[in-house]
């Protein structure tokens, strides 16, 4: 028969802390539950903390229930996100924020950050990412033509389409696409041009001469 762990307030309250239920908690300490509720009345411990943790409003999670805890699982919790999703969560995830939504929240902010400029889709916006891909990318087809040469975006670029638009406009035909004057130089706006598949094939790393390297 396994050996009752010694039942004190401290011993109690740290088990209580472990399990974040009676039931976990009177495994923990090797006791029966009705045990435990004497040792907690004796030691003036009225009730378990963690229990007073349902209906907590956490992000857009709301505490449902709190599920038995054991010293080799952490407690977890049935909680009702906003959306009304509801799903079984780990409570320490859910109180500290690791976890602050069932994956709405992460859409919203995706799709806000795409459509505030009212751009996304258009072929500006493709140009733009498809020039932060082709240099930081390796999986891009294009990269070892790129980024694998130290081609860069500048940050103004990098963080912001409206930036990147206010400082080119608007392309002047579906034919124009963004060209580099200098084809060893980075993408910044000095440096950039909408050009045309013909006015890009003058303009090669094949037409210039490398920078020299000293």
């Amino acid at each position: 028969m396994r050996r009752a762990a010694k039942v004190d307030a401290e011993s109690i309250a740290s088990a209580l802390k472990e399990a974040g239920c009676l039931n976990g908690a009177s495994v923990i300490l090797g006791i029966s539950k009705a045990t435990l509720n004497r040792h907690m009345a004796k030691h003036g411990i009225k009730s378990n903390p963690v229990d007073a943790r349902v209906g907590e409003k956490h992000f857009r999670w709301t505490v449902l229930s709190v599920t038995a805890g054991t010293k080799h699982s952490k407690r977890k919790a049935i909680c009702r996100c906003e959306c009304g999703t509801i799903k079984e969560l780990m409570l320490p995830s859910v109180t500290s924020g690791a976890t602050k939504s069932c994956g709405c929240l992460a859409s919203e902010v995706t799709s806000a950050r795409s459509t505030k400029h009212g751009m996304h889709g258009t072929p500006e916006h493709n140009s733009w990412m498809g020039m932060k891909q082709r240099c930081n990318d390796p999986r891009a087809h294009n990269y070892a033509w790129y980024g694998a040469l130290g081609v860069r975006v500048c940050d103004r670029w990098m963080n912001s389409f409206s930036d990147f638009l206010a400082d080119m406009g608007q392309k002047p035909s579906p034919e124009h696409s963004i060209d580099r004057t200098d084809p060893f130089g980075d993408y910044v706006p000095d440096n950039c041009k909408w050009a045309t598949k013909k006015e890009q094939a003058n303009n090669t790393r094949r037409k210039h001469a490398p920078p020299s390297a000293g």
